[in-house]
């Protein structure tokens, strides 16, 4: 039977789904017998998308070796590190705190100025365009007024370009025997896109990972990508679609009847719980889809039925601005979640397919 695995999308989250893939690919799962799941197939959205592009960036073929360096990658390049002075995903401009690394200094005494510097001329150039383009715009004034303001412009995402560069190698993504399909955004026409073995690139994973309004867009040839996620977060139809008999889907949001609603909401307790039903709606119309296909295929061997297998976290993990902490002790305690996450499957109460 040819195994898949499909990850969601949800930034810092992304080390739960390390968790699940420690334990199915280093046989501690049930689910797999006991033994190491050696998935044939990888489909991921955001984080899933950089996590599948880094399992087939490595070369050892023991399942559990690759599983060893992924979380290698995930805690030694992608966690925050004082060492580092931050995470390896993005920082902040203008952050003080940046400035003021007592490790950064210690290492270069001038650092701190130059810092400084690059957030005052960046900061300098995107008002000075912006200013233009209000200047040369038809839109109504207020309008104009608020495309002043660009809260992504705070962002940098140059250290997430730094490791993709690193740790993706689009060369063996291509002569891999494994298949991946990882999932973007056209932020111009509105489409999905999925990229796979032969056409996947650093940019590629770059666009599949740029949330909407905190990172900026990716180009890709003359038009810009964003986050994967805004059409298809859990990409489990492409891992069906490329042959898949035993789906593993790792979705980073907790059932929805598992959180229940704010007793006095707010705007971002709303805008959460709004993502968190789109999210799981969309997974649980996939499931009920598949298993209407499998009854519908019980009395017909000649066709293939799919069994997919769900986890997920318990309850809710932090919100929106929890996809954006990779605190040390954070990243290692959603490892350890996700791991026993998988460890204590239960299809049951997961709603799997099976």
């Amino acid at each position: 039977m040819t195994h898949a695995i499909t990850l969601s999308g949800g930034g810092a989250y992304g080390a739960f789904e390390v968790g699940v893939l420690k334990a199915l690919m280093g046989g501690h799962a049930p689910v797999t017998g006991g033994g190491p799941l050696d998935p044939k197939i990888f489909t991921g959205t955001s984080a899933g998308a950089y996590l599948s592009a880094v399992l087939l960036s490595t070369d050892p073929p023991d399942p559990a070796a690759r599983i060893g360096h992924l979380e290698r990658v995930w805690l030694e390049e992608v966690m925050e590190s004082p060492q580092r002075g931050g995470n390896g995903v993005y920082y902040l401009r203008g952050d003080p705190r940046r400035y003021l690394d007592r490790s950064l200094l210690a290492r270069q005494p001038s650092a701190p100025l130059r810092l400084a510097a690059e957030d005052v001329s960046f900061f300098a150039s995107d008002l000075l365009t912006r200013v233009a383009a209000l200047a040369t715009s038809r839109e109504p004034l207020d309008r104009r007024a608020l495309e002043l303001f660009d809260l992504s412009a705070f962002v940098s995402t140059e250290p997430f370009h730094d490791l993709v560069k690193r740790t993706v190698s689009i060369d063996a993504i291509g002569n891999s025997g494994r298949l991946i399909r990882i999932a973007a955004t056209n932020w111009k026409t509105g489409g999905l896109a999925t990229f796979g073995n032969a056409d996947i690139t650093h940019d590629a994973v770059l666009a599949s990972a740029a949330i909407p309004g905190i990172f900026p867009a990716v180009r890709i040839g003359a038009d810009p990508y964003m986050d994967g996620g805004i059409l298809m977060n859990t990409p489990l139809k492409p891992a069906i679609d490329l042959g898949a008999d035993v789906v593993h889907v790792v979705a980073l949001d907790p059932s929805i009847q598992n959180v229940p609603p704010s007793s006095l909401p707010n705007t971002l307790d709303t805008i959460e719980r709004l993502l968190n039903i789109t999210n799981s709606s969309r997974i649980e119309t996939d499931l009920k889809l598949a298993a209407a296909i499998n009854r519908g295929l019980a009395n017909d061997p000649a066709h293939r039925k799919v069994q997919i297998h769900v986890y997920r976290p318990r309850a809710d993990m932090g919100g929106v601005f929890g996809m954006l902490n990779f605190s040390a002790d954070r990243m290692q305690r959603l490892i350890a979640l996700g791991y026993q996450e998988a460890v204590a499957h239960d299809c049951r109460r997961s709603g799997c397919v099976v």
